[in-house]
C-alpha cells in the first residue's frame, strides 16, 4: 500500500457524509414551483323546456310559378312572319289581333277555291237544264251536284286557314315570350307567343318523391314563399296529383296559389314605399306542404342537438343534483329552428341549450336566464402548472 494516499481517507468520508445531508434536506424542503389543483367551477348554461305536441313531418319542395292558363300561340299554316303587334310583358285583350303572316299565299288560295265554285256552280246549272231536256243522266246531275259541294267545302276550309293566318288573343291576359321575330319562316303548329290568362290564377308545379306522395292527397294545404318576396308565405292547396312517375322517377304536384299575403316577415322602415307584389311567371318557390297524418315528437331547439351522425345526435339534460346526463335522440324532422325527436328523450323535461360544447359527464352547471348570461359567465377550464405531475410530501 501506498503511504501517500492514506491520509485522503478521511477527507472522502467528509464528503460523502456532507452530500447524503444535503440531498436528505433538498427531499424534505416543499417544492414552491408545484401549483394546487382547484375543483372547477360550475359551468353557466341555459336550458328549454321539451314540448311533446303531434306533429306532420313537412314536405318541402322547390318549384316554378306559373300561369293555370298559360298557352302556346301558334299559326296552323306555315309561312313568313309579317308583323308582331306585341312584346313580352305587353297586357292583351281578348280578340286582340297579335301576329299575322304574310297573307299572298293564304289569299291566293282562298281565290283559287272561290273560282272553283263558280266553275261547279255553272256545271251544276248545264247539268240541270240538260237533265230537264232528257239530254244528261240523273248520274251526271248528281256528279255535278257532289263536285258543287266539294267546291264549297274547299272554299270554307281556305277562309279558315285565311282567318287563321292572324294570331288573336283568345282571353285577356300578358304576352309572357316572344318566340319569333318579323321575316322569319314558321312552321306549322311552331309557337310564336306564350300567353297567360288574366283570371284563370296562379300554380306552382313541384316535383316530390313517391316516398312524400303518397302522404298528400288533393286539397291538402301549403304554403308558398317566392325567393323574390322572402318571409312572404303565400297560401296554397294541393289541385293536381300525378297518376304516373317521370323519368326521373318523381310525381309532379300541381299547387294552386293564392296572391292574399298570409303572413309577412316585419321589414325595416324605408322613406319610400315599396313596389306593390306582383307575381310573375317563371318565379322560383319554396314549397312546405303540411300533410294530414302526424305524431307525438318531442321539440327541442335545434341548438340543443350535439355530436349528430345521420339522424343521430346527443342531448344534454341536467339531473337534479346539478349535473347533467347525455341523451342519445333520434331526430325526425325539422320545423324552422325546432327539432323533432322521436326517440330518446323520455321522461325528460328540460335540455341544455347554451354552453353545452363544454359538457361532459363529470360536470357542474348553473342555471343562467339573462340573455348573454350564459356566454359571459362560461369559465375558463382550470389546467395545473407543469410541476403538479410530480407534488408529494415531505420523506
Amino acid at each position: 500500500m501506498n503511504r501517500s494516499s492514506l491520509p485522503l481517507l478521511p477527507l472522502l468520508s467528509l464528503l460523502s457524509l456532507s452530500s447524503l445531508s444535503s440531498l436528505s434536506l433538498g427531499a424534505c424542503a416543499p417544492d414552491k414551483s408545484v401549483s394546487t389543483i382547484t375543483t372547477p367551477a360550475p359551468i353557466a348554461v341555459r336550458t328549454a323546456k321539451v314540448v311533446r305536441e303531434a306533429r306532420a313531418q313537412p314536405i318541402v319542395g322547390t318549384g316554378v310559378l306559373s300561369s293555370k292558363a298559360e298557352m302556346k300561340a301558334s299559326f296552323k299554316l306555315g309561312g313568313i312572319v309579317s308583323r308582331i303587334t306585341v312584346d313580352e310583358g305587353d297586357e292583351v285583350k281578348r280578340g286582340q289581333a297579335l301576329a299575322t303572316l304574310r297573307a299572298t299565299e293564304v289569299e291566293v288560295a282562298v281565290e283559287q277555291a272561290g273560282q272553283a265554285v263558280d266553275k261547279a256552280e255553272r256545271d251544276l246549272a248545264r247539268a240541270q237544264t240538260l237533265f230537264e231536256g232528257n239530254a244528261a243522266t240523273r248520274e251526271q246531275l248528281d256528279d255535278a251536284t257532289t263536285a258543287t259541294a266539294i267546291a264549297r267545302s274547299q272554299l270554307r276550309a281556305a277562309r279558315f286557314n285565311q282567318d287563321n293566318a292572324v294570331i288573336r288573343a283568345p282571353a285577356d291576359g300578358r304576352v309572357l315570350r316572344r318566340l319569333a321575330e318579323p321575316n322569319e319562316l314558321v312552321a306549322p303548329g311552331q309557337p310564336v307567343l306564350v300567353l297567360s290568362g288574366a283570371s284563370a290564377g296562379w300554380v306552382m308545379r313541384v316535383a316530390l318523391a313517391d316516398r312524400d306522395v303518397v302522404r298528400i292527397v288533393e286539397d291538402t294545404p301549403a304554403e308558398v314563399e317566392l325567393s323574390a318576396w322572402p318571409g312572404v308565405a303565400l297560401p296554397g292547396r294541393i289541385t293536381e296529383i300525378a297518376s304516373a312517375a317521370t323519368l326521373l322517377g318523381t310525381y309532379e304536384i300541381e299547387i294552386s296559389v293564392s296572391e292574399t299575403k298570409a303572413a309577412a316577415a316585419p321589414r325595416a322602415p324605408e322613406t319610400r314605399q315599396p313596389p306593390p307584389m306582383t307575381l310573375r311567371s317563371g318565379m322560383i318557390g319554396r314549397v312546405q306542404i303540411s300533410p294530414a297524418t302526424t305524431k307525438i315528437v318531442a321539440l327541442v331547439p335545434s341548438s340543443a342537438l350535439r355530436d349528430g351522425e345521420g339522424r343521430a345526435a346527443t342531448v344534454w339534460a341536467p339531473d337534479a343534483g346539478g349535473g347533467v346526463v347525455s341523451h342519445r335522440v333520434k331526430v325526425a324532422f325539422f320545423i324552422d329552428d325546432l327539432a323533432a325527436i322521436s326517440e330518446g328523450l323520455e321522461g325528460v323535461e328540460q335540455v341544455v341549450t347554451e354552453g353545452s360544447a363544454y359538457l361532459n359527464a363529470k360536470s357542474r352547471i348553473e342555471l343562467v336566464t339573462s340573455p348573454g348570461e350564459a356566454a359571459s359567465s362560461l369559465p375558463a377550464i382550470t389546467v395545473p402548472a407543469a410541476g403538479a405531475a410530480r407534488a408529494g410530501g415531505a420523506p
